[in-house]
This record gives C-alpha cells, sequence and structure tokens, in this order.
C-alpha cells in the first residue's frame, strides 16, 4: 500500500513527532492598501474609494451587498466602502453623508466601541468595522493590506484588483 504522503516531500523530526511543513510568501503591494483612507491627500482617498467601488462591484458579490447579514441587516456597498473610510479617517462624519455621525453604526450596538479614526494595526482589526462579518472578510480580505506603500505591484496583484484598477480607471 502506498502511504499518501508520498511525493510530497521529506518528512523531518519535530520533536517528538514527524511532519513537514509548507510557506508561501505573499506580496503585500499587491493588494490594495486600506490605510490609504486615512491619507491627508483628498486625491488619495478618491483614489482607493474608486479602487474598491471597483472591487466591490461584480455581480459575483451581490448576495454580500443583498442579502441580509447574521444580525438582520443589509449593508450595502457604499454603507461598507463608507464604514471601512470611516474607521480609518480622522473625523467623526460618514464619508458620503458628512452631515451624518459616523458613531450612530456603533453607538446603539453591544460592540462597545467606537470607530478609531486611525490607521488600521493589522487586517483582523477590519472585522472590527461596522458590516464586516466573516463572509465579508473571507472574500475580501485576500485583497487588502495594511502595509506598505501607496502603490499596487501589478506583477503580483491578484486578478480582482487587476480588474478593479481596470475599472477605476
Amino acid at each position: 500500500a502506498r502511504s499518501s504522503a508520498e511525493g510530497k516531500g521529506k518528512v523531518y523530526p519535530f520533536g517528538d513527532f514527524l511532519g513537514r511543513f509548507s510557506s508561501t510568501l505573499t506580496d503585500e503591494s499587491a493588494k490594495i492598501n486600506l490605510n490609504r483612507l486615512n491619507s491627508t491627500s483628498p486625491q488619495d482617498v478618491k483614489t482607493i474609494r474608486l479602487l474598491l467601488t471597483a472591487l466591490f462591484l461584480p455581480e459575483k458579490y451581490n448576495p454580500l451587498f443583498e442579502n441580509r447579514r447574521a444580525d438582520g441587516n443589509y449593508v450595502t456597498r457604499l454603507e461598507q466602502l463608507d464604514a471601512i473610510q470611516d474607521w480609518v479617517d480622522l473625523d467623526n462624519k460618514v464619508a458620503s453623508q458628512p452631515s451624518t455621525d459616523e458613531e450612530s453604526k456603533y453607538r446603539y450596538d453591544e460592540k462597545g466601541y467606537f470607530s478609531k479614526n486611525n490607521k488600521f494595526y493589522s487586517l483582523e482589526e477590519l472585522r472590527l468595522v461596522f458590516g464586516v462579518d466573516d463572509i465579508f472578510f473571507q472574500t475580501f480580505s485576500p485583497f487588502f493590506t495594511v502595509f506598505g506603500h501607496n502603490t499596487i505591484n501589478i506583477n503580483d496583484a491578484p486578478v480582482d484588483v487587476l480588474l478593479a484598477i481596470i475599472q477605476a480607471y
């Protein structure tokens, strides 16, 4: 009988165990940097909003924005984009509705916190943003980063990010 481990590399001892591991390197500069929504440059913020709008636009993502979430609410594409920007921007106003207080999304929830109004420290922090549930996070987090510079490395960018770049421009 052949072992299912055959052909998958050599087995190495690790303490009292035998096993193998693999790793993958990912170029963070090939992703959309959400912290650019915190930029003091209006053009930079506009560019990232266009990219995120284009990323959220394909029909395959309609169920994320048209079906009720676990909490029973709908979150539109624009509401989700605003919530992400409001988490990192420095004011307390909803991005697309300057007359609305961004804290209203959190005030009546049992979350017990407000929007950060500062940059993300890790991508996992995105889970704290209004409207971001497990499905949204699992779907879009491969396209986001909170590290790096202000450019996207198109040589390593995922297809969805490349399509967003093309649609945004």
